[in-house]
């Protein structure tokens, strides 16, 4: 599965979660983009620390973003609604920078 798809709705983003971390931040490379979270994974704040890191790091409201799958799993499916093209161009100009 590709790791940023476009559809209708907007982007999808396939990430693998890392909660407990040192400090927020994501890295990514040709087979994953992993966010490290500093929450725990523990009655969700993990995924809501998630979407606001996301919503700072693409410059978007977060109600833009949303979890589709992957609630209680560390691989998780991102909606990115509404992003105009210039959204989605920046988007994945900030992934290809993180590239470790």
């Amino acid at each position: 599965m590709p790791l940023v798809r476009e559809i209708k709705k907007g982007l999808l983003l396939n990430i693998v979660i890392k909660p407990n971390s040192r400090e927020n931040q994501i890295k990514s490379n040709t087979e994953n983009i992993i966010v490290f979270i500093k929450s725990p994974p523990v009655k969700g704040k993990a995924n809501k620390e998630l979407l606001i890191y996301l919503s700072s790091v693409f410059k978007l409201s977060k109600t833009q973003l949303s979890i589709i799958s992957g609630h209680k799993s560390k691989n998780k499916t991102i909606l990115i609604e509404n992003s105009d093209s210039k959204q989605k161009e920046e988007i994945l100009n900030i992934l290809k920078s993180d590239n470790s």
